[in-house]
């Protein structure tokens, strides 16, 4: 069924007008999110292998089809994060070119960075449905349904959505269906037509998967039905071109899945917070990590309504609050970075690009861009009053945060920055880019790219 112009309330009835699933989907709301400790199956780790003829890879790599493939057929780290009585939604993280951190510890060359994805989980008739989308760069929304028909055969959809418009302007339908155990033992595409070996346990299997949706009563689903549905070999056709087979394997503990949520919570500390407040912000968010999911959802529900953010936290030695920058609409035209408020978008101004010191010690003259460093200046060199001494070595500091940053960076022995390609840890992050820059040159230039 060709759905290119209709609304996207055409690919799930959760999707209709002003709707959380719509809002979510299409990144009308956002939300920051950090994945919670491993062992959880509110939180999985999915990874595919791809077994595809040269002939079909060479002609899928030139469509607009396998540029949409290649998106989510990465390995993606997938949370819950509401789980409803009518559907669940959640987010996931792709990694493009494979997981950082391979098997036995081994740093992966072909690793080139994250897409943040969001995804809607739901059941009708007990069969499962899945709708996961990804924002692109030019205000369209790449989008993969997956549909559940039996005990053997599902349904892809791959397409993209107007944002704006929120109407789908291409579908792409592949249907699929499980590999039999001989065809996976032998390495090749299975033929539904012919392939009847395990007939009985693919029904086995279905009976188990629906139970888990009628005992629990209730049509949002679980990741874990989600794994038990697809983790499996799949045969997909492709029309003339030769079938290739698609292998989903999950994960909910181990260093596998423990290195990829160190690899995403790392990448989002060096987007969103500056170097000298990350070092905290990691402790910070370490706390969370157990605690994310267990946000009251009605009050998520009311903030998401209402089109604010979640991610507000505050940090016990800062009065800064930290939100989610993507939701601000204050933007520096000279370097493209985001705001909570329009003092701080001023004073970066002023500090970075125009460079001012308008602060001046009327005792010794020296000039601050920032009246908060004049002022610990004036406590720590001329006054002596209100400072913060070290317990361990005496050495005095203007501000409680600089004191907490010597007690981890000087005496502690904690090394919360780890690099994702070769697992070396460091105690601040300045460190570890220092270390990235120089050992993983080629990563850092894919980095740049992004």
């Amino acid at each position: 069924m060709d759905l290119t112009g209709a609304h996207v309330s055409a690919l799930s009835s959760h999707m209709i007008w002003d709707s959380l699933p719509l809002n979510w989907l299409l990144f009308r709301l956002q939300r920051k999110s950090v994945p919670a400790g491993a062992g959880d199956r509110s939180v999985v780790l999915a990874d595919l292998g791809i077994d595809m003829p040269p002939q079909t890879k060479a002609a899928m790599s030139m469509s607009v089809f396998g540029k949409l493939f290649a998106i989510f057929t990465s390995p993606g780290l997938l949370m819950t994060e509401v789980l409803e009585e009518k559907y669940s939604l959640g987010s996931a993280w792709a990694f493009l070119g494979g997981l950082p951190v391979l098997e036995g510890m081994s740093t992966n060359t072909c690793f080139k960075g994250f897409k943040r994805m969001r995804f809607l989980m739901y059941s009708e008739d007990t069969y499962g449905h899945m709708l996961m989308t990804n924002e692109l760069d030019d205000g369209r929304i790449a989008f993969l349904k997956i549909t559940e028909l039996d005990e053997r055969s599902l349904v892809s959809q791959f397409g993209t959505i107007d944002q704006e418009k929120q109407t789908i302007s291409m579908c792409i339908p592949i249907s699929a269906w499980r590999s039999c155990r001989e065809c996976v033992q032998m390495s090749r595409p299975c033929d539904l037509k012919t392939c009847f070996e395990d007939a009985g346990n693919f029904e086995v299997r279905r009976g188990l998967r629906k139970g888990l949706v009628v005992d629990w009563d209730q049509m949002g689903l679980s990741l874990r039905y989600f794994e038990m549905w697809m983790g499996d070999t799949w045969t997909h056709p492709a029309g003339p071109l030769n079938p290739y087979s698609v292998t989903m394997t999950f994960s909910v503990d181990g260093s596998l899945i423990e290195n990829a949520q160190l690899s995403v919570l790392q990448d989002s500390l060096v987007e969103i917070h500056p170097a000298r407040s990350s070092y905290r912000m990691v402790n910070v968010w370490k706390k969370q990590m157990d605690s994310q999911l267990s946000l009251d959802e009605h009050v998520w529900k009311k903030q998401m309504g209402s089109q604010l953010s979640l991610d507000e936290h505050r940090d016990e030695s800062s009065s800064e609050v930290v939100v989610d920058l993507k939701l601000s609409g204050l933007v520096c035209e000279l370097c493209n970075t985001r705001f909570a408020t329009n003092y701080n978008l001023k004073r970066h101004k002023r500090t970075v690009h125009e460079r001012k010191k308008g602060f001046a010690c009327t005792l010794c003259k020296k000039t601050y861009s920032q009246n908060g460093h004049l002022k610990e200046h004036v406590r720590l060199i001329h006054t002596g009053e209100n400072l913060f001494a070290c317990t361990v070595c005496s050495k005095h500091f203007g501000s409680k945060s600089k004191l907490d940053r010597h007690a981890v960076t000087v005496h502690g022995s904690e090394r919360s920055f780890q690099c994702y390609l070769c697992s070396k840890r460091y105690k601040e992050k300045s460190s570890l880019k220092q270390h990235q820059a120089k050992h993983h040159k080629t990563w850092r230039k894919e980095k740049l790219s992004r």
